[in-house]
């Protein structure tokens, strides 16, 4: 009985990396499932003071879990360099929704932006200006979200591939 206690050495760094990449594996699909909460509620959505205050807090602890797994995985005693790479994407990832919702672009340069991508917008030569209402009204969203659209998909192609956390 003492031998099933008492694993070789071998199994033992066998069974560790095994239990990593499982826990890796569950942070990565909890961020996923995080991130795609905040595409449609905090981003796409009207979230509620509560809502708002849950993100907050929830995106503030995954990017501390992803720091300390990171500081684990690149850990010269046992590297892990494909968890390592998985990592660095996803705490990208996250630290790019909290500039994103927490450090949002300032206004003239929103404008700028805005006026980039929707050149037909313009003051001189748009609806928006020129009193159409309720018309107006239901542009806006839509263009909000379709810039928030080409955001996240220049976000989502900024590091050249997303690994996933198996070692």
């Amino acid at each position: 009985m003492s031998a099933i206690l008492e694993p070789r050495e071998a199994d033992e760094s066998v069974v560790a990396s095994e239990a990593a990449n499982s826990i890796l594996q569950e942070f990565d699909s909890s961020c996923r499932r995080f991130l795609d909460w905040e595409r449609k509620v905090m981003i796409l959505g009207r979230p509620t003071d509560a809502q708002k205050e849950h993100h907050r807090l929830k995106l503030r602890w995954l990017m501390q879990f992803a720091r300390q797994f990171l500081a684990l995985v690149e850990d010269p005693a046992c590297p892990n360099e494909a968890a390592a790479k998985a990592l660095n994407w996803l705490l990208w990832r996250l630290n790019q929704s909290w500039q994103t919702i927490y450090n949002p672009v300032p206004e003239a340069e929103f404008q700028r932006i805005v006026s980039e991508v929707f050149p037909d917008n313009e003051p001189s030569n748009s609806h928006f200006n020129r009193g159409e209402g309720e018309k107006a009204k239901a542009a806006v969203p839509a263009a909000l979200q379709t810039l928030a659209r080409q955001i996240r998909r220049q976000a989502d192609q900024a590091p050249e591939e997303k690994p996933s956390p198996r070692g």
